[in-house]
């Protein structure tokens, strides 16, 4: 069976490079040599230049689009080759129909509350072009081995579909073989990205924001941050065990046990577990890690999780600029849970339509089973309050303090969201509350995000 499935790779690969017509940069075929397909590393590109296609591998693909997600792009942005781009990677698959073999990627994600979809589907029989190019479900006409897209500059990152890439048409002398960078990070799935937001800190918030108040002006970069918090599945999957205490349902209200309760999020997890998680499977992952605690990124290293105080992992640093997993900031959590909105809480008004707490449960239930906000993130109102990466002050956010929260030691670090065990006040979006890091609990759990260069 796995010299069948093999030979089928090579068999299609093969047909890819004829279709495709591909050859080396010398002119050459390599024909003689079978290691590596001739179609990896070559790339394609919609003719209103908005959108690329690079073939990693024998299983991935890599779209790179203009970073709004849409394909509605003024002429001056299409003809630029410098400008907002996001890369996507995801699997392609070559399947046989009606005798033809059929090259398919599909890539679905949510961003900022808007779906979008990006499909292409080719025929490597007839093997001219590839056909059926869809952008969120509109054909678009498509041309062979065009330039990546160069990495755009920090002064043109502007987010939402700005003019930002209508300056700087040069290349730049980007290779066709060029990888893409590593500084992009590829969506996830049940992540959803967050565009870049200035807050000048004139702003009135309802409710009443203790965070963005006023005086204080906050950059808050791209991000990506998970749509539920970390379930037990998830948990157990990075670390091997669930520690979870509290009781578990699904959303109907029945009682689960064992795995069954998986996707219900995991608890009794304290700040140190957290961070132990996210670079744990920020290193599973291939990703550069966050936190760094004696000088090594490595959690083994470490040595055990404190269950005291402890001044060695206190001094725990954050290097927001790597693309590994890490706790959001307060201020990037109240921003995604408000979702652009003034709701109380996060996504209604009414908390039934989107919160697990004290009056309609006694333990945690299945994430997604209420109403998700306006970003498209569930659970921010309840099921379990969930640890932020600040330590917790209530006095001392003002003026210029950053999105990543004061710079000094309290013994506390911020916690928000609400639980199951809490009444409805700590659901609401503005309530801010703090635990000490090593403690634990049934009702503390949390959610990761992913910062976007």
């Amino acid at each position: 069976m796995k010299r069948q499935k093999l030979f089928a790779v090579l068999a299609a690969a093969a047909l890819i490079f004829t279709s495709f017509g591909c050859k080396n940069d010398d002119g050459s075929d390599d024909s003689g040599d079978s290691t590596q397909p001739e179609y990896v590393g070559k790339i394609y590109s919609a003719k209103d230049g908005k959108t690329w296609l690079k073939i990693d591998s024998e299983e991935m693909a890599t779209l790179a689009v203009w970073d709004d997600g849409t394909a509605a792009q003024s002429a001056s942005r299409a003809a630029a080759a410098t400008g907002n781009y996001i890369f996507r990677q995801g699997k392609y698959t070559i399947s046989i129909k009606d005798g033809n073999n059929i090259f398919s990627l599909k890539l679905e994600w949510t961003q900022n509350g808007e779906s979008y979809s990006y499909e292409i589907t080719a025929d490597l029989t007839n093997g001219t072009t590839l056909a059926n190019f869809k952008i969120n479900g509109k054909s678009v006409d498509w041309e062979q081995t065009t330039a990546a897209p160069e990495k755009p500059s920090e002064d043109s990152s502007s987010s939402g579909g700005s003019s930002s890439g209508e300056t700087g048409g040069e290349s730049g002398g980007s290779s066709s073989e060029e990888e893409p960078d590593k500084e992009f990070v590829p969506v996830a799935e049940n992540f959803i990205e967050i565009s870049k937001v200035s807050i000048s800190g004139t702003e009135t918030w309802i409710p009443e924001s203790e965070v963005f108040v006023s005086g204080r002006k906050v950059e808050i970069p791209a991000f990506l941050i998970s749509d539920t918090p970390v379930t037990r599945a998830e948990y157990k999957a990075v670390i091997g065990s669930d520690p979870s205490t509290a009781k578990a349902y699904d959303k109907d209200g029945n009682e689960l046990t064992g795995d069954a309760a998986g996707n219900n999020p995991v608890n009794n997890i304290s700040w140190f577990d957290a961070i132990v998680y996210c670079n744990k499977r920020s290193i599973e992952e291939g990703l550069e890690p966050c936190y760094t605690i004696k000088n090594s990124t490595k959690p083994n290293a470490w040595g055990g999780v404190p269950t005291s105080y402890n001044d060695t992992w206190n001094s725990v640093a954050c290097n927001f600029e790597a693309n590994g997993y890490r706790l959001p900031t307060e201020a990037e959590w109240e921003w995604v849970a408000r979702g652009g909105k003034n709701y109380t809480y996060a996504g209604s008004d009414d908390i039934e339509d989107v919160a697990w707490y004290k009056e309609n449960s006694s333990g945690t239930r299945d994430v997604k089973s209420k109403k998700a906000n306006d970003y498209g993130l569930y659970d921010m109102s309840g099921n379990v309050i969930e640890w932020c990466w600040d330590w917790y002050s209530a006095a001392d956010i003002l003026g210029s303090k950053p999105f990543t929260g004061i710079d000094f030691k309290t013994g506390n670090r911020c916690r928000r969201g609400g639980t199951y065990y809490y009444d409805n006040n700590y659901c609401k979006v503005a309530y801010r509350y703090y635990g000490v890091d090593y403690g634990r609990g049934g009702i503390s759990g949390f959610r990761v995000a992913r910062t976007i260069k």
